[in-house]
């Protein structure tokens, strides 16, 4: 039976490789991801800045959350296990990477530099 840790480091490894393509959603810091219309993937910066929370949930195609996780920062009182808190901030931090095209946008932004 997979475990949300299993989904997660999947996920990560999927979105690594360039194979998930995730999508900025009404609150910029939301993306989703769909599987096959079957699943949705959602991962959010849910903006504390005191516990640095993350939060990932898989969703079936009706709306039903079946897996979710929040995550806090570890040096923090509500700190998560730091293997735990580091795929989800990772995933988050790739999602939002891709869906921005942030790559892209640095390397024309250093062109231009170069310009001047």
């Amino acid at each position: 039976m997979a475990e949300i840790e299993d989904i997660l480091e999947k996920v990560l490894r999927a979105t690594v490789n360039g194979k998930l393509q995730w999508k900025a959603t009404a609150d910029k810091d939301t993306f989703i991801a769909g599987l096959e219309g079957k699943f949705t993937l959602l991962v959010q910066d849910l903006g504390s800045r005191s516990f640095e929370p993350y939060y990932f949930s898989m969703s079936d195609s009706g709306g039903n959350v079946i897996t979710e996780q929040t995550v806090y920062n570890p040096s923090t009182p509500m700190g998560s296990e730091p293997l735990e808190y580091d795929r989800v901030k990772s995933l988050y931090s790739l999602a939002r990477r891709n869906t921005l095209d942030i790559d892209r946008k640095l390397s024309d932004a250093a062109s231009m530099l170069d310009k001047l």
